[in-house]
C-alpha cells in the first residue's frame, strides 16, 4: 500500500500548504460543480422544452380556426369570382410567419406551401356539389395534419403530463376531426336538402359521418375526464363549454337523421339546417378555445417550477462554493498560524530564550504538537535550571578545595625542605629499612590504585544499571503507546464498518430510486442516470471501505508483532539490568577485599617499621617523615592542578548556562505565543 501511494506522497510533499489545500478544494469542488452543472443543464433543458411547448400551443388554435375557416372560404364557393379579395390568404401568411418563428417549425412551414398550392388548385377548378365537399374535405384533412405536426414538433404530443397529453390530444386530433365531420354533415346535408335528392354515395358518406359523431364526442369527453382526474377544478371551469359541446350537436344529429338520411321529403330549410351545423362547429371551437388556457396554465406552472429549480441550483451552487472556499481559507489560516507560532517559539528556544511557550488554540494535530512542544520546553528549562544551580554550587566547592590545596602544597613544600636537610644526615643508616619500607609502600600504592579502579568499575556498573532501567522504562512506554494505537485502529475499524453500512444503504436507496425512475418513464430518465451514478459511487465506497478494513487489520497485526518484540526487548533489558546489578555487587566486593588487602599491607609496613625500630629508630622516623612529606607534596600539587582544571571547566559551564534565559520564580515571564 505504501508503494502504491508513493508517487502521490512524493508529489504532495513538494507542495506548499496553500497548494495542498487548493488541490483538496479542487478535488471536492470539481465533482460538486459537475453534478450541479448537470442538474442546471437538465432544469434549463426542461425549461426550454416547456417554453417551446407553450410556443407551439399558441399556434394550435389559429391553425384550428384556419382549418375550420376553409369550409366557409368564400373564394371556394360555387359563386366565387376571380377578383374577389382573399382575406383568408392573408391570415394564412401571417400564421405561416408565426410558425416559422417557432423552433422546429420548418416542416410545418413547408406544409403551408403545399396547402397554399392545394387551395389554389381547388380555387382554380371551382368544383361544385359533392366534388366541392370532397375537395374541401381533402384540403381540411391536410390542415389537420399540419395541426398534428405542429403539436408534434412542439413536443406537446409526447408530453408526459397526463393533463397536458389528454387535452392536447383533443385539441390537435379529435376536435379538428369532429369539426370536419360536422362540416361534412352540414355541407352534404344542405346540398341534399337544396336538391331534394340524396344519392347513394352521399347517403353512405353521411351514414359514416353520423356513426362517427358519438364516438368522437365520447373520446373528447374521456380526455377531459382524464385531465379532470389530475386537476379536479378543471371540470368546474369547463362546465359551460362542455354543456354547449354536449347539447349543440343534438340539433344537427337529429336533423341529419330525420330530415336528410331517413327521409325523402327534406322538409327543413337549408338555412335552418346550415345554422344547426354552424352551432355544433361553434360549440366545438368554443371548447377548443377553453382548453388552450388550461393547457397553457399547466405549462406555465411547470415553467415556473423548472425556473425555480434552475435558480435554486444556481443559488445552491454559489452558496456551496462560497462555503467551501470560506472553510478552506479558514483551515489554511489556522494551520499556517499554528506552524508559524511553533516555528517562532522554536527559534526563540534555539537562541537561548527558554521562557517562550506556545498557546494551543486548536484541538487538531497542530495543537497537539504545540502542547508537546511546551512539555519539551518545560523539561529543558527545568534541566537547565538544575544544571545552573549545580554548576554554581560546584564552582564554589571547587574554589574552596583549590585554596585548601594551595595551602597544603605550600606547607608540604616547607616540610619537604626541612626533612630533606635531616634526611641527608641519617640516610646512610636507613638504607636497608628504607628499601623494605619502599617495597611495602609500592605494594600499598598498587593496592590503593586497585581499590580506586574497583570503585570506578562499581560506579560505571551503577551508571549502566541506571541507563538500562531508563531504557526499560522507555520500552514499556513504547509498548503502552503501541497498545493505544491498537485501540485507535479498532475504533477506526468501527468507523469503517459504519461507512460500509451507509454505503450499502445508499446502494439500496439508489436501486429503489432507479426503479421509481423507471416507473416514471421518460420524465424520470434523468433521475435514473443520477441514481445509477449514486449506486456506482456507493459501490466504490463499499470497495474502498473493504480495502481500508484489510489495511487496518494488517496494521493491527504489525502493531501486535511490534508489541511482542518490544515485550521481549523489555525482558532482555530487565535481564541486563539484573546482570549489571550483579556486576556492581561483584565490583563492590572486589573493592572491599582490595581495601582489606590494603589494610593488611599497611599492617605489614607497620610491622616492618616495628622490627627496625630498635636499630634504626631515628633513621626510620626521619625516612617516614620524608616519604610522607614527598607524597603529601605530590598529592597536593596534583590536587591543585586538577582543581584548577575543574575550576576552569566549571567557569566555562557557568558561562554557557548563564547565557540561557529561564523563567525565575520572582521574574515576569515572557508572553506565551498563541498557536
Amino acid at each position: 500500500m505504501r508503494h502504491l501511494f508513493a508517487p502521490v506522497v512524493w508529489l504532495v510533499s513538494r507542495l506548499s500548504y496553500p497548494r495542498k489545500l487548493l488541490l483538496a478544494a479542487l478535488a471536492l469542488l470539481l465533482p460538486t460543480l459537475v453534478l450541479a452543472g448537470l442538474s442546471f443543464v437538465e432544469q434549463q433543458q426542461a425549461l426550454e422544452r416547456t417554453r417551446h411547448e407553450r410556443s407551439g400551443l399558441a399556434l394550435l388554435m389559429p391553425l384550428l380556426k384556419v382549418s375550420q375557416a376553409t369550409w366557409n372560404d368564400p373564394l371556394l364557393a360555387d359563386a366565387a369570382t376571380a377578383d374577389a379579395p382573399d382575406a383568408l390568404a392573408a391570415e394564412i401568411d401571417a400564421l405561416q410567419a408565426r410558425v416559422a418563428a417557432v423552433r422546429g417549425g420548418d416542416a410545418v412551414v413547408r406544409r403551408f406551401d403545399a396547402l397554399r398550392a392545394q387551395r389554389e388548385s381547388v380555387r382554380s377548378e371551382r368544383p361544385s356539389g359533392e366534388a366541392r365537399v370532397d375537395s374541401l374535405q381533402s384540403l381540411n384533412r391536410a390542415w389537420r395534419l399540419a395541426l398534428a405536426e405542429a403539436a408534434d414538433s412542439a413536443g406537446l404530443a409526447a408530453d408526459g403530463d397526463p393533463l397536458v397529453a389528454a387535452l392536447v390530444d383533443s385539441l390537435s386530433v379529435k376536435l379538428p376531426l369532429l369539426i370536419e365531420n360536422y362540416a361534412v354533415a352540414r355541407d352534404l346535408g344542405a346540398a341534399a336538402i337544396g336538391n331534394k335528392r340524396l344519392r347513394a354515395k352521399q347517403r353512405n358518406q353521411l351514414n359514416v359521418v353520423r356513426g362517427s359523431l358519438d364516438p368522437l364526442i365520447m373520446w373528447n369527453l374521456e380526455n377531459i375526464e382524464r385531465a379532470a382526474a389530475v386537476a379536479p377544478s378543471l371540470q368546474g371551469r369547463l362546465d359551460v363549454s362542455l354543456s354547449a359541446f354536449n347539447s349543440a350537436p343534438l340539433g344537427l344529429q337529429e336533423a341529419l337523421t330525420t330530415k336528410v338520411i331517413d327521409t325523402t321529403d327534406f322538409d327543413i330549410a337549408v338555412d335552418e339546417y346550415w345554422a344547426k351545423g354552424d352551432q355544433a362547429i361553434a360549440a366545438t371551437l368554443a371548447l377548443a378555445t377553453a382548453l388552450v388556457p388550461e393547457i397553457d396554465a399547466q405549462l406555465a406552472a411547470r415553467e415556473e417550477t423548472f425556473g425555480f429549480r434552475r435558480n435554486a441550483v444556481v443559488i445552491l451552487l454559489a452558496a456551496l462554493a462560497l462555503g467551501l472556499s470560506y472553510g478552506f481559507i479558514g483551515a489554511y489560516l489556522s494551520i499556517l498560524q499554528g506552524i508559524q507560532d511553533i516555528g517562532a517559539a522554536a527559534r526563540a528556544l534555539a537562541d537561548g530564550d527558554l521562557r517562550c511557550r506556545v498557546q494551543p488554540s486548536s484541538s487538531d494535530e497542530i495543537g497537539f504538537l504545540a502542547a508537546h512542544f511546551n512539555v519539551m520546553a518545560d523539561s529543558f528549562e527545568a534541566l537547565t535550571r538544575n544544571t545552573l544551580d549545580a554548576t554554581g554550587q560546584m564552582a564554589q566547592s571547587v574554589e574552596q578545595v583549590h585554596r585548601s590545596s594551595r595551602e597544603i602544597e605550600s606547607a608540604a613544600e616547607q616540610q619537604k625542605a626541612s626533612i630533606a636537610r635531616t634526611a641527608n644526615a641519617v640516610e646512610s643508616l636507613s638504607v636497608s629499612v628504607s628499601a623494605v619500607a619502599q617495597h611495602a609502600l609500592d605494594t600499598d600504592r598498587i593496592a590503593a590504585e586497585a581499590q580506586h579502579e574497583a570503585g570506578r568499575g562499581e560506579r560505571c556498573a551503577s551508571d549502566v544499571s541506571q541507563e538500562m532501567a531508563r531504557i526499560s522504562s522507555s520500552v514499556n512506554e513504547t509498548v503502552m503507546v503501541m497498545q493505544r494505537l491498537v485501540a485507535h485502529s479498532k475504533e477506526i475499524g468501527c468507523v469503517v464498518l459504519s461507512i460500509q453500512e451507509i454505503a450499502e444503504q445508499t446502494n439500496l436507496l439508489a436501486l429503489n430510486a432507479a426503479i421509481e425512475a423507471a416507473r416514471a418513464g421518460d420524465s424520470g430518465r434523468g433521475f435514473a442516470v443520477v441514481a445509477d451514478e449514486v449506486r456506482k459511487l456507493s459501490e466504490r465506497t463499499r470497495r474502498s471501505t473493504q480495502e481500508i478494513t484489510g489495511t487496518i487489520e494488517n496494521i493491527q497485526a504489525d502493531i501486535a508483532s511490534a508489541v511482542t518484540c518490544l515485550g521481549d526487548s523489555s525482558a532482555q533489558v530487565n535481564g541486563s539490568v539484573a546482570v549489571v546489578d550483579e556486576l556492581g555487587c561483584v565490583l563492590a566486593e572486589i573493592r572491599r577485599r582490595v581495601g582489606i588487602s590494603a589494610g593488611r599491607i599497611r599492617d605489614i609496613v607497620e610491622a616492618t617499621t616495628v622490627q627496625s625500630r630498635d636499630s634504626e629508630q631515628i633513621t626510620r622516623h626521619i625516612q617516614e617523615i620524608a616519604v610522607m612529606s614527598e607524597r603529601s607534596h605530590d598529592s597536593a600539587c596534583a590536587a591543585a592542578e586538577s582543581m584548577g582544571r575543574l575550576n576552569a571547566l566549571a567557569g566555562e559551564m557557568t558561562q554557557s548556562v548563564s547565557q540561557l534565559q529561564i523563567r525565575a520564580a520572582l521574574r515576569r515571564t515572557r508572553p506565551i505565543l498563541p498557536a
